[in-house]
């Protein structure tokens, strides 16, 4: 297992002027309850380029979501151990110590899970952390209407309403959606209205479009 006394990592780091550059980077030190992952694969969400444009922190590293190995362990941290292969997503761009888009991650041990063998590789574990959290459980009855923007649903019993290009419509449907519109249609905001009575209960924005959700509010 590769070494990690190293001092020093190439990570994707924010800019000021909503920028970001590959730069030597402090490799983070690992607290009690820390883990140190040598990166092999990272994916690349929407919220990575937003986070860039609107809140990223200049001197932060970017990037959510991984795959590696782990290297070193906090004192207080028994599972996951060395040399175990774990995935799992981190605050990109909002901590200078914490980012995917780097040689290494520090994370708390808890947010890491442990890849089971002969099962997934790097590239397929490192795309599935962040895009469960796009679907988060919602408390609604059958007869509410539901917004997915941006998602694919599997609801079944709720009326949902959600968005998509509109070569994925029949695929979208096919996931049980009452309501496909289109999510570039300018007048998207008033099809929604009239198609659920102007009586959308929840919402899930699965790609942070604020237009959209201010709109219907």
């Amino acid at each position: 297992m590769e070494s990690a006394n190293l001092k020093t990592m190439k990570s994707v780091v924010v800019e000021e002027g909503r920028k970001v550059a590959i730069e030597d980077h402090p490799v983070p030190r690992v607290g009690d309850n820390d883990v140190l992952i040598r990166t092999f694969s990272v994916a690349q969400n929407p919220t990575d380029w937003k986070r860039i444009d609107n809140y990223g922190k200049p001197g932060t590293i970017l990037g959510c979501d991984f795959s590696g190995y782990i290297v070193k362990v906090g004192k207080s941290v028994f599972s996951p151990k060395v040399g175990d292969h774990v995935a799992g997503c981190v605050h990109g761009g909002c901590l200078e110590d914490e980012g995917a888009y780097a040689e290494y991650i520090k994370t708390p041990a808890d947010l890491v899970w442990v890849v089971p063998e002969n099962t997934l590789d790097h590239d397929q574990a490192a795309t599935l952390s962040y895009a469960r959290w796009t679907a988060p459980p919602s408390k609604v009855s059958g007869e509410e209407w539901v917004l997915l923007f941006g998602g694919s649903p599997h609801a079944s019993g709720y009326n949902i309403v959600t968005t998509a290009s509109p070569r994925n419509f029949d695929l979208v449907r096919s996931l049980e959606a009452d309501e496909v519109f289109d999510y570039k249609d300018p007048a998207i905001v008033a099809k929604i209205k009239k198609a659920t009575g102007d009586s959308i209960a929840k919402a899930v924005d699965a790609i942070w479009e604020l237009r959209l959700s201010e709109n219907l509010r």
